[in-house]
Order: C-alpha cells, then sequence, then structure tokens
C-alpha cells in the first residue's frame, strides 16, 4: 500500500511540475513578439523556434549584447554559451532554433527570457513573414479583398459558383471575423471536412491576441461515415505539414493546441448552414445552400449566397437561440490540459466592451469575370 501511495505521489508531484511548466509557457505564447517566437517544452530543454533563419543573427546580436562577457563556442552550425550556472544555450544558426537546456533551464526561462528578448533589436521582425505564410496557405493573398467579393453581391444575394466565389468569400469573411477583438465566431454547418476545419485553425492561430473564439455547429459525423474527433486529426495532420520559409514545420503542436482552446463544437440535428459575427450590439451573417465541405468548396458545383448585416439581439433570438447555441462561459486557456477543441453542450462567453467597429464594404472594383456565373 505504501509503495502504492509513494508512485501515485510523484505522479502528482510530476503533473504538477508539468502543468506549471505549461502555465509559464503559455504565459509567454499568449503575448506578441516581432520576432514570432514559440516554445517547445521538450521535458529536459526548451527549444525556441521562429518560421525564418535570420532569427539566427538576431538572438546572435541579442545574446552578445545581454551576456558581452561570455565565451562562445561550438562547430559548424551550432553555436553554444552558458549564461549561468546550471543553463546551456544552443543557437542553430542554419534555421534559428535556440534550445534552453540544463538543471536550471526552466528557472532561467521563467525569470529571464521576457526581458532578453525585450532587449533585443526591434528593427527585426519575423511576424509578418509568419502571417504572410499563413495567408498564402489560405490563399487570402490572391488580390481579391472583402470589398471585391461583396460587390459582386447583390443585397438581396445570388447564385454562386463555390470553389471561386463562396468559399473566397467564406475564408475571407472568416479571416477578419476572427481578427476582431473578443469576437464570437458561429460556424453552423452540417456537413465540415478537415481541409476547412484546418483553415479555421490557422485563422485562429494568426489571431491569437483577439481571443475570438469561434463556435462550431455540426453533425456527429460531419464528413460522410467519419465522426469530428476524426476531422479534427486529419486537420491536425494537414497542419503539420505545412512549411515555414526556413524549412522547418510552420506550426509546432503546441501552437495549434493554444489556438484550439479558442474552438467550441457542439453536435446537433439540422440542415442549415451560416457563418456570423457577434461583436457588441452588431452582428454579420453569410447564409448559403452550400455545406463548408469539399463537395461544395472544391467540386464543380453552385449555390445561393447572401451576407447580411443586423443587430446582435436579432442574431441571437432569430438563429443562435433557437439552434440552441445559448451562451454559457466559456473554457479558460488554463483549464486543463486537453488538446482538442472543447466539445460542450452551449457555449459563449461574455462580450467585451472595447471592440473595434465592423468594417463596411469599400469602393467597388469592376466586374471581374471570374465570380460571375
Amino acid at each position: 500500500m505504501t509503495s502504492y501511495l509513494n508512485g501515485r505521489g510523484v505522479k502528482e508531484i510530476m503533473t504538477t511540475k508539468r502543468k506549471e511548466r505549461t502555465k509559464v509557457i503559455q504565459s509567454f505564447r499568449s503575448k506578441s513578439t516581432p520576432q514570432d517566437l514559440d516554445v517547445l517544452d521538450r521535458g529536459d530543454h526548451l527549444k525556441v523556434t521562429s518560421c525564418t533563419r535570420e532569427t539566427a543573427a538576431w538572438w546572435l546580436g541579442t545574446l552578445r549584447a545581454v551576456y558581452p562577457q561570455d565565451h562562445y563556442s561550438g562547430k559548424g552550425d551550432n553555436i553554444k554559451m552558458h549564461p549561468e550556472v546550471g543553463v546551456t544555450l544552443k543557437l542553430n544558426k542554419s534555421d534559428g532554433t535556440l534550445t534552453i537546456k540544463g538543471r536550471k533551464h526552466m528557472q532561467w526561462f521563467r525569470e529571464n527570457f521576457e526581458s532578453v528578448v525585450e532587449a533585443g533589436s526591434k528593427e527585426f521582425s519575423a511576424d509578418a513573414e509568419f502571417t504572410k505564410t499563413i495567408d498564402s496557405y489560405l490563399k487570402l493573398n490572391d488580390g481579391y479583398t472583402l470589398s471585391d467579393l461583396t460587390a459582386h453581391l447583390p443585397p438581396g444575394g445570388a447564385y454562386k459558383h463555390g470553389p471561386t466565389y463562396i468559399y473566397r468569400l467564406w475564408r475571407t469573411l472568416l479571416d477578419q471575423w476572427i481578427g476582431v477583438a473578443g469576437a464570437d465566431v458561429y460556424v453552423v454547418t452540417p456537413l465540415l471536412d478537415a481541409r476547412r476545419l484546418a483553415d479555421i485553425l490557422l485563422m485562429l492561430v494568426k489571431h491569437k491576441l483577439t481571443r475570438s473564439r469561434v463556435h462550431v455547429y455540426t453533425l456527429h459525423r460531419c464528413d460522410a461515415e467519419h465522426k469530428f474527433s476524426r476531422v479534427y486529426k486529419e486537420a491536425r495532420d494537414l497542419l503539420q505539414e505545412l512549411k515555414a520559409p526556413n524549412k522547418n514545420r510552420l506550426l509546432s503542436d503546441e501552437r495549434v493546441k493554444f489556438a484550439a482552446q479558442r474552438l467550441q463544437v457542439k453536435f446537433g440535428r439540422f440542415h442549415c448552414k451560416m457563418i456570423a459575427l457577434r461583436v457588441d450590439a452588431s452582428a454579420e451573417m453569410l447564409t448559403t445552400s452550400a455545406s463548408f465541405h469539399r463537395w461544395h468548396f472544391e467540386l464543380e458545383s453552385g449555390d445561393t449566397v447572401l451576407h447580411v448585416r443586423m443587430s446582435a439581439d436579432e442574431l441571437v433570438s432569430n438563429y443562435v437561440a433557437p439552434l440552441g447555441l445559448e451562451h454559457q462561459p466559456s473554457r479558460g486557456l488554463d483549464d486543463d490540459d486537453d488538446d482538442s477543441p472543447s466539445v460542450t453542450p452551449s457555449m459563449s462567453p461574455s462580450i467585451s466592451s472595447s471592440r473595434p467597429s465592423i468594417s463596411s464594404s469599400r469602393s467597388m472594383p469592376p466586374v471581374r469575370h471570374l465570380f460571375a456565373r
């Protein structure tokens, strides 16, 4: 009995320490850095990654400025230094990865890492490159703005081509809405495949500072016979394949997990398809006959689509409440260590009072044949 209790006690201590490490790292991950640094916990050491190899030169200049007395050693692409006893920093010059190891590595990270980063040159920035890479994967940098798209959609809606128009408008609106501070974004569709779910996760990663939340309402089996859990795993697998400019993975599992904490999922039986934004007293909605699935967004197809604005009360009373998506406080970032989105019977966080207003359509460009059907 004593041996069992001791073993359980050791396990509880290890779990507590792991949660403490996770909390410290997530605290840093929730903040913005021009270098777009991501911290990966490898148990006995930490890895600090970025999307570009130019970060290596920035690290070298920063560490030499903060620790000018230190002796640097290493061979080839690796440089080592010891900022204090029990801590070793190893910089890979080929991809800009900084490894922090040693028996006091976590203590050094907790007490010194943010101040070291803040001491670095502000002239270097990898954040724009990271955002540009995500936009490229989302095909948001193809020259068509939201104004371009909405210019070809009459107030009463229209019949449009799924892959070249509705999917473009869907991506562009979701990206803008998820970028609104504290917003609640609803994605309602009976069919949802991995590619579209990966799109949503990418947007959550891109707009990590807005703390917006995405509420997905779909079927348990949302991709033919496949359940949501499998679709979510396939979406994560798709994100693992994305490459940064330095040829490393663009997104770590930890970064995706951090983003997925703002994704809440509910299942039901319905047939409507829409995405909607709720922020302060205002709301927008895109409703369509197209499901958010390759059958409508990749294969040759056409569907009806309508984009409307309304009050937040109208959105809730006419759509959110009838669908059963009544609001409950959302789960916080540190509630548990689950790496999957929150699956709850109801959802919705409190609304912040200081949010930017929803942007209106800008000047209308000439009609482009791509959007004609």
